[in-house]
């Protein structure tokens, strides 16, 4: 619980988990508002689908970035207001900042977006020059979440 905590130290639950702190932070959310049942998600789904996008960060973009993204203070807040009684945001709300917190730099390989629109990249072309990274951070996770025993949306 000290994962909604302000002493939440992202470092050390790296080593605790050996490198697999996306995977434990997501699925903690997901358990600990009961999310698998109110959204009717397979729990093993979800934790092949969390391992997939944590498989999809390179070693020198870590997955530490999105697990301060995912354990930010969004879903501290929806905890806390939640145990008070006060609903700020609905339960799809809450998985969309899970998810989003997560995929917001999967695939990252590096180069930002201005590198990839001067260069022609094939995902600057694709997305037209606009948001590429955003866009494809988001495409390729939804893509990813398609194959079988990764499907979050079944």
């Amino acid at each position: 619980d000290k994962l909604e905590t302000s002493d939440f130290d992202v470092f050390e639950l790296q080593r605790e988990t050996n490198n697999n702190e996306l995977v434990v932070v997501t699925n903690f959310f997901m358990k600990k508002h009961d999310l698998f049942s109110k959204l009717k998600i397979n729990p093993e789904t979800f934790y092949n689908f969390s391992k997939a996008i944590q498989d999809g960060y390179r070693p020198d973009h870590t997955t530490t970035k999105s697990t301060e993204q995912t354990s930010a203070r969004p879903p501290t807040t929806f905890a806390q207001e939640q145990s008070k009684g006060n609903l700020l945001f609905d339960n799809v709300d809450f998985f969309s900042l899970v998810i989003g917190g997560a995929v917001h730099d999967y695939e990252h390989f590096g180069f930002g977006n201005d590198f990839l629109i001067k260069t022609a990249h094939p995902w600057a072309i694709k997305y037209n020059d606009t948001a590429v990274l955003e866009n494809h951070h988001v495409g390729a996770a939804l893509e990813l979440a398609t194959r079988q025993n990764l499907n979050i949306f079944e």
